[in-house]
């Protein structure tokens, strides 16, 4: 796991360890303190996805397909991505098992492109050899 990873989890769990010292106080709170429900969420998550819209219409297509459910998605391949590792994204996420993991990382690492490997007409002369 990456420094930078473990410097986050680290943060994540002195703010859940503070909150669950209150037990009436809730991980994620409304305006009033209490508990932001599901609903709730995805309410908001569609008013900003609608505000985003209108400041980006080119993008309206791009926009409106994101879902709120998306959002888990894109943190488990954060942490793949991140570290290097399909193991930390299944610990990040909850998982039992590394193919449901697997099923949620949503991009691949990207590939270094090799050096001194030619052109493409070169590698094919160099295939047929």
């Amino acid at each position: 796991m990456t420094s930078n990873c473990e410097q986050t989890l680290g943060k994540l769990k002195e703010i859940i360890d503070r909150r669950l010292m209150n037990a009436k106080s809730y991980l994620i709170c409304n305006h009033r303190g209490g508990a932001l429900t599901v609903d709730a969420m995805g309410k908001r998550f569609a008013k900003i996805r609608a505000q985003a819209i209108a400041k980006f219409p080119e993008l309206k297509d791009e926009l409106s397909a994101c879902q709120f459910r998306d959002l888990r998605a894109k943190s488990g391949t954060d942490a793949y991505l991140q570290s290097d590792s399909v193991e930390t994204a299944q610990k990040h996420l909850g998982h039992a098992n590394p193919s449901m993991t697997k099923r949620y990382i949503r991009r691949d690492k990207a590939l270094t492109p090799l050096e001194n490997c030619g052109t493409p007409a070169k590698i094919a002369e160099k295939s047929d050899e």
